[in-house]
């Protein structure tokens, strides 16, 4: 049986899907022997600057709402949650290396080092996302929809929601080159959840 809160979830993954395409056309000018104008590169960071948005969000999502009520029935530090969760960190890595490289590109575009360090990061992002979404979809998405009670669906689906409205509300200008970086302004707010998950009696122990 599907749950909404999953659906709202996977409407992410569809998204992701394309911006992951589109990164790739990215990729292959910095590997071109003809280097992109800056103007062509603050495109692409502009683009790169909205994944990191909704990758960002998309995480919180997970890891504020879905994943504290899992950890009553799944330890914290081993098995699927900590897999899942360290490959939100290797994403944000991958994140920051693909930002510092388009920061020089903007700059000197004809950078061969930093449009090799934009490829790399590119493919590893790739990568890694194409595979997080896998395992979300194929492993940890079901079990949710399967054992999800539909109130608590409804009260899950509704805290991903605000968070999605509290970030919409926040200027993207505040979010550049500090979206996905761990010093993050004291000003600068963050999309947090707005009410603490509760553990979810529906979803099986054993």
């Amino acid at each position: 049986m599907s749950r909404a809160c999953v659906a709202h979830l996977q409407e992410d993954h569809t998204r992701f899907a394309q911006m992951l395409a589109t990164l790739e056309g990215w990729v292959q000018k910095a590997e071109s022997a003809m280097p992109a104008e800056a103007a062509q590169w603050q495109q692409a960071r502009t683009m790169l600057e909205s994944f990191i948005r909704d990758v960002t969000l998309h995480i919180s999502k997970e890891e504020q709402v879905l994943f504290p009520v899992l950890e009553a029935y799944l330890p914290r530090d081993i098995g699927p949650l900590a897999v899942l969760r360290g490959e939100h960190s290797d994403i944000r890595a991958q994140f920051r290396r693909l930002q510092e490289a388009i920061v020089v590109l903007c700059r000197e575009p004809e950078s061969r080092h930093a449009a090799a360090s934009f490829a790399r990061a590119g493919h590893a992002l790739r990568q890694l996302v194409y595979d997080h979404l896998y395992k979300e979809d194929r492993v940890l998405y079901p079990m949710i929809a399967r054992f999800l009670e539909p109130e608590r669906d409804a009260h899950l689906l509704q805290q991903m929601q605000a968070l999605h409205a509290s970030a919409e509300s926040v200027a993207p200008e505040t979010l550049k080159d500090h979206t996905m970086g761990s010093a993050r302004s004291s000003t600068e707010p963050t999309p947090r959840c707005p009410e603490g998950a509760r553990p979810c009696p529906s979803i099986d122990k054993n």
